[in-house]
């Protein structure tokens, strides 16, 4: 799992900023990606942590990779320690990062300040918190050149599970392994030259160098 510890005043502060995604209406909240579905849960899943609160001054936030996208966030407590945690998916983790940015930058400080009771720069730092946490878990943070399918996938790409093998090639100099897939979800909002032509995938490469030894297990052809 991937996670990040939050102060009991930071995730208050986050706490107020998805309440304030119920005020989105459909088209704003579609403009990110999220449905109103979807931000009532994980808004309700923010309320149940906070109830766990009273006692404690920190709170977690994992990213479980056995869930489904279209699962809603657990609430509990850590067994080792009996933090408050919220266990979400990692298209949850991605979504709570655009609605956190989406609410500040659609609001005025004033604004923010009245309906939240926080600083707009409180927020701020806040949100940054929920971007460390889909930053930990972006493939993309440890590529070199990821800019062009960051930009595709507006910085949320889909991760690497249930990806379709392409090919592999093995190099002698390196040596080096290259591999090609095709990624398991399309964008959103794709260039326009591709839905031009009537694309409907997207098909990377990965260059591998420096090899040391390969392991390849439960490949299916």
């Amino acid at each position: 799992m991937t996670g990040i510890a939050l102060r009991s005043d930071e995730f208050m502060a986050i706490f107020q900023i998805t309440h304030q995604g119920l005020e989105l209406s459909n088209a704003q909240l579609l403009s990110i990606g999220a449905s109103s579905t979807e931000v009532a849960l994980l808004a309700g899943s923010a309320g149940d942590v906070r109830k766990l609160m009273s006692d404690v001054s920190r709170i977690r936030i994992e990213v479980a990779a056995d869930l489904e996208s279209a699962n809603a966030p657990t609430v509990g407590r850590e067994d080792a320690t009996g933090t408050p945690t919220i266990w979400v998916s990692e298209a949850t983790a991605n979504l709570w990062g655009r609605l956190a940015e989406y609410v500040i930058q659609a609001s005025s400080p004033r604004e923010l300040s009245l309906r939240t009771g926080y600083e707009q720069i409180d927020l701020r730092r806040a949100a940054a918190r929920i971007a460390d946490l889909t930053q930990l878990m972006l493939w993309t943070s440890v590529v070199i050149n990821p800019e062009g399918i960051t930009r595709i996938y507006q910085g949320a790409p889909p991760n690497l599970s249930g990806v379709r093998l392409r090919e592999v090639v093995l190099g002698v100099e390196g040596p080096e392994m290259r591999v090609r897939l095709d990624l398991p979800a399309y964008p959103a909002q794709p260039p326009r030259k591709w839905a031009a032509q009537g694309f409907n995938t997207v098909q990377i490469e990965f260059a591998f160098g420096g090899l040391r030894s390969i392991t390849l297990a439960s490949v299916r052809m």
